[in-house]
């Protein structure tokens, strides 16, 4: 199981960056707080986002841990620009690694690329077809306006401080039907990289899942969008299972938590890619 698991580390990744993001009146009061942070958001030229995951899956006596701590800047305009550290720390069958790993996406020759460095080793991945990841590229409120466009499941759930700042929670549930419709919409074949047989077991075990809440955090004075939180959890432990073909009772633990924080509006005045990035090698997505 667990090296077809240390496969799904990126595939988990992905699908979290794809699907991100009382009485009658208090919802629509709600929905109009988080639309109002969302074009908040829409507006700004640049910001800077904090990601933590963290993965647990146990099974038996193996087990693999994983936490991956991100700090992200990103430009919006005049034009696109994504910087990413990460570090990554994993643990397989009680053998340690520590990864960290740089990301830049810029746009070149009206395309965007994606460049990589891990260990000091340095590939890009042209981003030229990939419609659906440049739509989320070019507008990171894509998956919350979407949610906004389609979900009425959504409330206040109580009042958080997050990065010092008092916040309102909202909670937002993701239902089957929102996921039947995004996943009849999408072209994830290409998007994820993925092989027909994989892609459509991966697609059975995400159908399988009734509701996911993602839990956003307004600030109460600003009104803007300070973060988000995600337990992916019973949606991860379907595709794995889908995946692998294990048992449900051969998994004893299988845990994935996603925080998000944003900052810095209007602050990041540039990007630049690193001189020695500039000799990557072209790594190009399976088609």
């Amino acid at each position: 199981m667990f090296k077809k698991s240390r496969l799904l580390v990126t595939g988990l990744l992905g699908l979290s960056m794809f699907f991100t993001g009382c009485g009658a009146n208090e919802k629509e009061n709600a929905k109009d707080v988080l639309k109002s942070a969302s074009a908040k958001m829409s507006e700004a030229e640049s910001y800077e986002m904090n990601m933590t995951m963290s993965m647990n899956i146990a099974q038996g006596e193996e087990n693999l841990n994983m936490d991956m701590e991100t700090a992200a800047k990103c430009v919006l305009k005049p034009e696109l620009a994504l910087q990413m550290d990460s570090a990554i720390d994993m643990t397989i069958a009680g053998e340690s690694q520590n990864i960290t790993m740089q990301q830049y996406v810029v746009k070149e020759d009206s395309q965007y690329t994606l460049y990589t460095g891990t260990m000091g080793i340095w590939g890009k991945t042209p981003m030229a077809g990939l419609e659906e990841a440049e739509a989320m590229l070019q507008d990171p409120n894509a998956s919350l306006e979407k949610y906004l466009e389609t979900i009425e499941d959504i409330s206040f759930s109580g009042e958080k401080t997050v990065n010092g700042i008092d916040c309102k929670e909202i909670k937002v549930n993701l239902t089957k039907e929102y996921f039947n419709e995004v996943l009849d919409n999408a072209d994830m074949l290409n998007t994820m990289g993925m092989d027909e047989t994989s892609l459509n077991t991966t697609l059975d075990a995400i159908n399988g899942v009734e509701n996911l809440p993602v839990y956003y955090y307004v600030g109460k004075n600003s009104g803007e969008l300070v973060g988000c939180n995600m337990d992916m959890s019973d949606l991860m432990k379907k595709v794995v299972l889908a995946t692998t073909g294990e048992s449900e009772d051969s998994v004893s633990e299988l845990k994935v938590v996603m925080d998000m924080t944003f900052g810095n509006m209007n602050g990041v005045s540039e990007i630049t890619l690193p001189e020695e990035a500039k000799s990557a090698v072209e790594m190009n997505l399976p088609q």
